[in-house]
């Protein structure tokens, strides 16, 4: 009888536990797509032109008319920021879905198909692993030049071999599973029972890595444009708005604080939104 209702609550307690995850996850993607939304539609909704210069306001204090204030140009801090985060979030989103599509193909080609190939793609990626992440993105950047774009293959170039090892791994473990033999024996041709039977396998952990890594990259991009090796003047993207400020932080600094605001928000909300998906996809959860 003990048994019974040890189990009972057991039950109950994960029950609770995943109708918790679910709540969060629901809640947090509700954030994360408003974000997504207003970033979208930041030309229709900044209360005035991110580009337009007014050397009359120039450096004014945040106030009802200008609530983040203005910059050394006069243009309005608010709308700047709205606009920088179209910039800013779109870029680290189309650089994570570059280096999960590739990374993800690479490392199940490999996984897959084994022998000499797989070692030499393996021994490709060690290269770039061996090497600090920041440190050969600024060289690869640097040699590429200034921009937005450049900044993105920069990163994308580091990147792609964390993907390459952990779908590598996956496809190792499920390859060898009873379900892929017998696909195998019925006669699928190797595209699918890689598309059909091992990728929708091993796409959890991928999808977790991936939005985990929405955050780093869109900090890791902020960090270039910072160094002049992103996104270039007039261009409104948090990171190279905060290299403009770096210079006022103590007699403006509404200059620099509000487009760090912005990236200490969003990253925190990917990173919220990452650690949610990761628990509901956790087996033990379920």
């Amino acid at each position: 009888m003990e048994l019974i209702l040890k189990k009972i609550e057991v039950f109950q307690s994960q029950k609770k536990t995943r109708k918790q995850v679910q709540i969060k996850l629901y809640f947090f993607l509700a954030l994360v797509l408003m974000l997504l939304l207003v970033s979208a539609c930041a030309a229709i909704i900044v209360p005035y032109d991110p580009y337009a210069q007014d050397l009359s306001i120039a450096l004014q204090a945040p106030s009802s008319e200008h609530l983040m204030g203005t910059d050394r140009y006069g243009r309005d801090m608010l709308s700047r920021v709205i606009m920088g985060g179209q910039t800013t979030i779109f870029s680290a989103l189309l650089l994570v879905m570059i280096i999960t599509v590739f990374g993800t193909l690479v490392g199940v080609f490999c996984g897959y198909s084994g022998g000499k190939t797989d070692a030499f793609i393996m021994r490709v990626s060690d290269v770039f692993l061996a090497f600090p992440g920041m440190v050969f993105a600024i060289a690869v950047a640097g040699v590429l030049g200034g921009g937005i774009i450049n900044a993105v293959v920069a990163l994308a170039c580091i990147s792609w071999p964390k993907y390459s090892r952990l779908a590598r791994s996956q496809v190792l473990s499920v390859k060898s599973m009873p379900y892929v033999s017998a696909a195998k024996l019925s006669g699928s041709g190797p595209g699918k029972v890689v598309f059909k039977h091992i990728l929708p396998n091993i796409v959890g952990p991928i999808l977790v890595t991936a939005t985990l890594d929405i955050g780093t990259m869109m900090m890791e991009l902020a960090g270039l444009s910072f160094l002049g090796l992103g996104a270039m003047p007039p261009i409104a993207e948090w990171g190279s708005m905060m290299s403009n400020g770096r210079s006022m932080l103590q007699t403006a600094p509404w200059v620099i604080l509000a487009p760090g605001l912005a990236i200490f928000v969003t990253v925190m909300l990917f990173n919220l939104l990452g650690d949610t998906v990761r628990d509901a996809l956790d087996p033990k959860i379920k």
